[in-house]
Formats: structure tokens, C-alpha cells, sequence
């Protein structure tokens, strides 16, 4: 199986970063602070997902054979 390293998509990276330079008393900062927070939770939710998916056994293996 292959294993990949899921990185932090630039969006998430781009307002991390705009966070930090924006002040809590600016009228944009509750909606870009609400955009992080989604993409970061969606985020934490792929990588859960592909330790679910690494975690997964299965019982039965499938083979396919080609008839011709």
C-alpha cells in the first residue's frame, strides 16, 4: 500500500498566515478567523481519514482473473 503524506494546502497555509497578521479589532478578522477554522477542521478530517484508511484490515482478499 501506498502510504502518503497528506501537506497543509496553501489556502490553509494563506490564512494561517493572514491570522496572524490581522488584528482582533478589524472588521475582517471574524470572517477570515471562521475560514481558518473550517479549513483546519477540514483538514484534521482528511488526515483522519487516511489513518482510518491505514488502519484498515480486511479480512478477504479479491482476486480477478481475466477469461479470454
Amino acid at each position: 500500500m501506498k502510504i502518503a503524506i497528506r501537506e497543509k494546502p496553501v489556502k490553509l497555509l494563506w490564512l494561517e498566515a493572514l491570522k496572524r497578521r490581522l488584528f482582533e479589532e478589524d472588521p475582517d478578522f471574524s470572517y477570515y478567523n471562521e475560514q481558518f477554522r473550517r479549513f483546519d477542521a477540514g483538514f484534521a478530517g482528511e488526515r483522519r481519514v487516511d489513518r482510518e484508511w491505514l488502519e484498515l484490515v480486511c479480512p478477504m482478499s479479491l482476486y480477478f482473473f481475466s477469461v479470454t
